[in-house]
């Protein structure tokens, strides 16, 4: 299971997930340039380009599933009609939280980073408030929110031949059934939609309970596809 992560994230919230993942699911996650150990390097300013990139990277060779949470689940999206375009073995399944698709008619792109994290609640006050952090970790948050906005913005494209797991919280103040719902619109195969009881699919009270659900969605996908 590749896991592309939410804007400004990386590949440390998913350590916790690899320790719990089942036997024969190996994780994988996205790590782009602009934080954790990429931190010095400029992050991503066009969706194009980082799209192929990441498709280059993977290792397709064997069955595998996307994982993508928020902006993760708009870039897993694209990598994954890349891999269609080149004629490559795209996923089996994909997993999405915390974003619907988009196309076309999204609201105004984000000027205000600290406000929009503020209001989504995927950060808390005190890094939000904290002078010397939040500085360090708002370029690439930024980058990736307008990265996010040119992918929600991408017109409709012949839906994937893909099974597609949708996943949201059932106290979330933005994100209901509906947008998970909205994921039927990018496949031809089943659409499935799981609620998790909290108020965000994010590292917290709800990070355990929420893999243990994705673990079971992307199990079902490998066995559908005949790896065991």
């Amino acid at each position: 299971m590749v896991c592309f992560p939410w804007a400004g994230a990386g590949a440390v919230p998913f350590r916790a997930w690899s320790r719990t993942a089942p036997g024969g699911l190996a994780l994988e996650a996205v790590r782009l340039a602009g934080r954790e150990d990429r931190m010095r390097e400029p992050p991503p300013e066009e969706l194009d380009p980082l799209v192929e990139d990441i498709a280059a990277e993977l290792d397709t060779g064997r069955p595998h599933v996307f994982f993508g949470h928020c902006f993760g689940a708009l870039l897993a999206l694209e990598v994954a009609h890349r891999l269609r375009r080149d004629g490559r073995e795209g996923p089996v399944g994909l997993l999405v939280a915390g974003e619907p698709p988009g196309y076309g008619d999204q609201g105004p792109a984000v000027t205000d980073v600290r406000a929009e994290m503020r209001r989504t609640g995927v950060m808390p006050d005190d890094v939000l408030d904290d002078p010397v952090v939040f500085p360090m970790l708002e370029p690439a948050i930024a980058a990736d929110l307008r990265l996010a906005d040119t992918a929600a913005r991408l017109p409709r494209r012949e839906p994937l031949p893909l099974r597609v797991d949708a996943f949201f919280a059932t106290a979330d103040p933005v994100l209901d059934r509906a947008a998970a719902e909205a994921w039927s619109a990018v496949t031809t195969g089943p659409v499935r939609v799981h609620s998790v009881e909290g108020s965000q699919l994010l590292p917290g009270p709800a990070w355990g309970p929420f893999a243990h659900s994705v673990f079971e969605a992307a199990h079902s996908d490998r066995s559908d596809s005949g790896v065991h």
